[in-house]
């Protein structure tokens, strides 16, 4: 077959944003329509189709259909569509498919179809088609969609008005401009019945097209908040800052966010200003109810325009259904705005609502090798490339097989110190074989080929010293790391199956600055059960070390290692694996991970200490500012409320870091100077008290007109329960003491100690050591047993 002049990539005609969620839920079983005894009606002006999955049962295309490229025409699905009127019709798949497709349309019945049109590069349509038949009204007709060489998503727009091509826009359906708009759906179903609106200009009679039409369906933003539910409503949105742990309670809260992805109902908004480019995370946990997460980019202005949220969706995250879900913003930049909204799913059906608490974190990577771009592939090796999101598979690719892995290189600076970087968490941009999309790149017919069911129990970290371009062996193994394989959370910078896989080290991994080769697979530990494998992305566009050799870009794999060990590989990229035009092809091969940690190592007991410290400190400025609240200077009084809000927010998340690292840590007894139980225990209560000052504090942000009698009973509130936590957070550093006679950490029980029991007589908190409820006889007694050098409990 003579290879294609026009096999390129779309570019600007990749799949729309509008049809991401058709993608994300498709999956790779036959469509209902895959056969033409199912073909479904067509509608107009347009329909979105899928022929992922999809088999090839439509007949042989006749000789004039032949274009120059051959008569290829497979994965096809049906539709069936009855001409209202007599005359041209035109069916076109310009512009909104995301690969090479091919169409046919068809008179008389499935078992003597007749063909009336054919078509497979429309002119002006890049790879798409796009075709023009007579049709007689009352007449019904069958229409063929299917690809070139491959398989995708796309919307098919029937129009009698004539073929219109939707040029790309940067302005929405709603705003008068260039011709055509950006939500591809819309354009061309308003295209369809206003052809000078995609050949001249968008006008006003194209807005007013849009109002009539279902892709075009505005989001109109409206808001009835409820009144005790002070962030109910998007502008109204409670300002977080790093590592405010916030508890919410959305059962009394409305729903005005704009459609998404993730089905939801009842949400309330935060938002957060970034203080460095890095990663956003935004985690809500102890939730009653299953929760979405989805994160808006305001830009550096902040302002919130409701009707524009649809624009400034990243990512919304539902993909857990134990009262947890985590998002991550891979790419943040200082000074951003960012818009959170916490909502309850739909996804059973039934409407989710209750209690929980949100946690939001910046975190700069050591090590990030940027997102992942398209890679042009062409799996058969038949010159017939598609712009896709691939990787390559690592794990037991068939059962009993050793484990394939792909080694990546990374470093880690010198920064003027001795001291070692403590890695916390490692993220790997990837996706699991059989799920809609997840394309790995191999060798036709080869073994390297990852397997459609997997059973993952575990996804294993390898580290190694490098040494130059030489290739990893057994005896430069530093660190074997093994994580309950985790919930992947999809990443914003590319299509649904490029997911995240994020674990946390706990203790943090230590390793001293220097070169190094990183590599994650998956494992189970049933010789029995289907193989293990993830499809490891690749084309990571961001900062990272390139493999390249005297051939070009190449990947180090272990096709069953330790026994065959690392070998260089790569695809004939003359025929399987190119870059799309301007990516820089010295990352072809370069996969997707972020390295999360910092300079030092710190012990569990330490960090502890730490947070409860700070959380004191905190608390400590609550107090103040309680104290200073204004009853007759309304500005004055939201600025403090704010801060307040704010610190007790920090203390809540320090409280809980603390309390995380006791319970979460991977060995048993992580820090035996610790009196762990009495820290847990004191912790809960300490966040209990903080979640009724959090909700305090949020009434009084919402109260733009609080009475100096409001005012009082919530000043009193506060003072009260402030004054409470304090009294446990004392009481937790004395747990966290490693001696805890020694008041004034000198290493010594001595009349110092002495002095601060005399000192607090009567008083609950600090130096009651016995927790009897005040500083009395018993610490006393106490402190004179322990008289003399300090010795750790």
């Amino acid at each position: 077959m003579p290879t294609h002049p026009r096999r390129i990539p779309f570019g600007a005609t990749l799949l729309s944003a509008a049809l991401t969620g058709v993608v994300a839920s498709v999956g790779m079983a036959a469509p209902p329509n895959d056969n033409c005894t199912g073909a479904t009606p067509l509608s107009e002006p347009v329909t979105t189709f899928c022929t992922l999955g999809a088999t090839t049962d439509g007949p042989p295309l006749p000789p004039e259909c032949d274009e120059g490229f051959g008569l290829s025409f497979v994965s096809d699905v049906w539709f069936r569509f009855t001409a209202p009127m007599s005359g041209d019709v035109c069916i076109s798949t310009c512009g909104t498919a995301d690969f090479d497709t091919r169409l046919a349309i068809y008179a008389g019945d499935c078992s003597a179809l007749s063909i009336v049109g054919c078509n497979d590069d429309a002119q002006g349509c890049e790879l798409a088609s796009e075709l023009v038949v007579a049709v007689a009204a009352g007449e019904t007709y069958l229409v063929r969609v299917g690809g070139y060489e491959s398989s995708g998503c796309g919307s098919l727009s029937v129009s009698f008005a004539g073929c219109a091509t939707c040029p790309p826009s940067d302005h929405d359906c709603v705003t008068l401009g260039a011709p055509g708009c950006n939500d591809v759906d819309c354009c061309y179903a308003v295209c369809a019945i206003e052809p000078s609106c995609c050949a001249i200009a968008w006008d006003v009679a194209c807005v007013d097209a849009t109002a009539d039409l279902a892709p075009c369906a505005s989001f109109a933003y409206s808001c009835n908040g409820a009144p005790t539910v002070p962030n109910d409503c998007a502008p109204e949105c409670l300002p977080l800052v790093e590592l405010g742990s916030v508890p919410f309670d959305t059962t009394l809260a409305t729903t005005d966010g704009p459609p998404t992805d993730c089905d939801y109902a009842k949400d309330i908004w935060y938002c957060i200003v970034a203080p460095t480019t890095g990663q956003l995370e935004v985690t809500v946990d102890e939730a009653s109810f299953d929760p979405t997460i989805a994160v808006y980019d305001l830009g550096t202005s902040g302002v919130i325009d409701p009707s524009a949220l649809p624009q400034a969706l990243l990512q919304c995250g539902d993909s857990r259904h134990d009262g947890v879900e985590t998002v991550y913003v891979a790419q943040t930049s200082v000074g951003t705005t960012y818009l959170i909204q916490v909502a309850g799913s739909l996804s059973s059906g039934l409407i989710e609502a209750g209690t929980g608490e949100i946690t939001v974190r910046f975190k700069v990577p050591l090590v990030n090798t940027g997102p992942t771009l398209p890679a042009l592939y062409d799996p058969n090796a038949s010159g017939a490339f598609s712009l896709v999101d691939l990787g390559f598979a690592t794990g037991t690719l068939a059962p009993g097989a050793l484990p394939s892995l792909f080694a990546q290189p990374f470093a880690l600076p010198q920064a003027g110190t001795l001291e070692p970087w403590a890695i916390k968490e490692l993220h790997v941009a990837a996706c699991v074989p059989g799920t809609p999309g997840c394309i790995g790149a191999c060798s036709p017919g080869g073994a390297d080929c990852p397997p459609d069911a997997v059973a993952n129990e575990t996804l294993v970290v390898v580290v190694w010293n490098r040494k130059g371009l030489a290739p990893p062996g057994p005896g430069d193994q530093v660190a074997v790391l093994s994580f309950p394989f985790p919930t992947p959370a999809e990443l914003v910078d590319s299509g649904p199956q490029n997911e995240d896989l994020a674990v946390k080290i706990d203790p943090p991994l230590e390793l001293a600055p220097g070169d190094y080769w990183f590599t994650a697979f998956a494992e189970n530990d049933d010789p029995g059960a289907p193989p293990a494998a993830i499809v490891w992305l690749t084309n990571a566009s961001g900062d990272v070390l390139p493999v390249v050799g005297p051939a070009g870009p190449f990947v180090y794999r272990a096709p069953g290692f330790p026994q065959q060990g690392f070998v260089p590989y790569a695809l004939d990229p003359a025929t399987q694996l190119a870059p799309a035009p301007g990516d820089d092809p010295t990352k072809l091969y370069s996969q997707g991970f972020r390295i999360i940690g910092q300079l030092g190592g710190e012990s569990i007991c330490d960090r502890v200490r730490s947070k409860i410290s700070s959380a004191d400190e905190k608390l400590r400025r609550v107090e103040a500012k309680n104290a200073q609240l204004p009853s007759s200077n309304p500005t004055q009084f939201q600025q403090l409320s704010q801060a307040m809000f704010q610190q007790n927010a920090e203390a809540r998340a320090l409280i809980k870091d603390a309390q995380d690292q006791l319970e979460g840590a991977s060995v048993p007894n992580p820090c035996p100077t610790i009196d762990t139980a009495g820290v847990i225990a004191k912790a809960m209560l300490v966040r209990d008290l903080l979640s009724e000052l959090s909700l305090t504090l949020a009434a009084l942000i919402a109260d733009e007109e609080v009475t100096a009698e409001e005012l009082a009973i919530a000043q009193e509130e506060i003072g009260t329960t402030t004054a409470a936590a304090l009294v446990l957070l004392e009481l937790m550093a004395q747990d966290a003491s490693p001696c805890p006679p020694d008041l004034n950490g000198d290493g010594t029980v001595d009349g110092a100690d002495l002095a601060v029991i005399l000192g607090n007589w009567g008083s609950a908190g600090f130096g009651d050591l016995d927790e009897s409820g005040a500083v009395d006889g018993g610490d006393l007694a106490l402190i004179l047993g322990a008289w003399g050098p300090c010795t750790a409990k």
